[in-house]
């Protein structure tokens, strides 16, 4: 009965480890530190996968805007396979964005860090993105503000894309001033990909 006991604690424990590895590029292999916590999600590797594999012609020499960044993984893998300058932000996981980074050999002058709440962060950029990711907490309801933020401080490039994720469970609506372009199903998540309706 111990035995069994302590075999199933240790099944509990490594069935809640989550292995993060860069899939392509020049950091390809690299594993990546994760959370400890269940606050920080991180996005399932196939999903990355899969992403990446959709936009592989368009991502070299390109800008990324990772929101609620986490682990950085997704700028991360952005950066590793010819991303030209990736923004990172999440206003709780800087140490651990910046752990991840340090394990690359990319230069400084390719990543900025922001440690900021999103609705802040987005009013001071200067320069437009090719790639915005936005993988909000589930819990999250303030979506459409996120949008419209992206919309009116124009940060989106005229043939850029936000790419939403989010669970199948999850409602969505279509958001003013975006087109809804594709949406990919893996299990229950999904990814919706929206351009802008007009060029700003």
């Amino acid at each position: 009965m111990l035995l069994d006991g302590l075999r199933l604690q240790i099944t509990k424990r490594f069935s809640n480890l989550i292995i993060m590895n860069v899939i392509s590029g020049n950091a390809k292999g690299l594993k990546l530190d994760t959370p400890d916590n269940l606050h920080t999600r991180p996005t399932l590797s196939r999903v990355k996968e899969a992403f990446f594999n959709i936009i592989q012609n368009d991502i070299e020499n390109s800008s990324f805007l990772d929101l609620y960044s986490g682990t950085g993984q997704i700028g991360i893998e952005a950066l590793s396979r010819g991303a030209n300058f990736c923004v990172f932000i999440d206003n709780s996981t800087e140490i651990l964005i910046l752990k991840n980074l340090k394990k690359t050999s990319f230069n400084k002058d390719k990543y900025e860090v922001i440690s900021k709440d999103i609705e802040i962060a987005i009013g001071k950029f200067s320069q437009k993105f090719d790639f915005i990711y936005l993988d909000p907490p589930h819990t999250s309801e303030n979506i459409d503000y996120i949008f419209n933020l992206i919309f009116l401080n124009k940060i989106l490039k005229n043939n850029g894309f936000v790419i939403y994720e989010l669970k199948t469970t999850k409602k969505f609506i279509q958001y003013e001033n975006f087109n809804i372009e594709k949406i990919k199903y893996y299990g229950n998540t999904m990814l919706m990909f929206f351009s802008l309706k007009e060029i700003i």
